[in-house]
């Protein structure tokens, strides 16, 4: 298309020796697919790490517009021996959650505005929990850890959600605890 449009545009003498000069239009087609190659090439070079491409690839299908939402509704199973996450003291009085657990086995966070369930993969009791739902990787981490009573505790801490080894957002919370 590139080579139809540039011999359309030059006049037929300059077109004459520019056939002379590279060659057939086979060649000339070769010669625009190895210049789009060597441009490659070249955005390739300033791309560092493979995350990097990662990353660019991720831009352009419109997968790094990643935001984590409150939400004031829980889940219908969301009962019994609960934990319930806040980003701040108001969102709490005003029952904003940004995470909720049942039985520290199932986590719900709301990403682009979607409520998305997550299960445990890995844990340290009241340090450190991991959650998955294949897609993202969701880390509970609590920083303070206060017991109100023997099933009743408040924490605080960091909630990161994740995408393989890229950090999508990270945030501090508060959180109540209990059965």
């Amino acid at each position: 298309m590139k080579t139809a449009i540039l011999l359309f545009t030059l006049s037929s003498a300059i077109i004459y020796q520019f056939i002379n000069f590279i060659g057939s239009v086979d060649q000339i087609n070769a010669y625009a697919d190895n210049y789009n190659i060597l441009k490659v090439k070249q955005n390739l070079n300033t791309i560092s790490s493979f995350d990097e491409i990662i990353s660019e690839q991720d831009k352009v299908q419109g997968k790094d517009s990643v935001k984590l939402n409150i939400f004031t509704q829980l889940p219908a199973d969301v009962q019994g021996c609960t934990c319930n996450f806040y980003l701040s003291r108001t969102g709490k009085l005003k029952k904003q959650y940004i995470m909720t657990e049942i039985f520290a086995q199932i986590a719900y966070i709301s990403i682009n505005g979607k409520v998305q369930k997550f299960n445990l993969v890995a844990f340290k009791d009241k340090v450190f929990y991991h959650y998955s739902n294949g897609t993202y990787l969701l880390n509970i981490e609590f920083k303070n850890h206060v017991n109100k009573n023997s099933e009743n505790f408040t924490v605080a801490g960091t909630l990161t959600l994740l995408r393989g080894h890229k950090v999508l957002d990270k945030r501090n919370i508060i959180g109540d605890c209990g059965c």
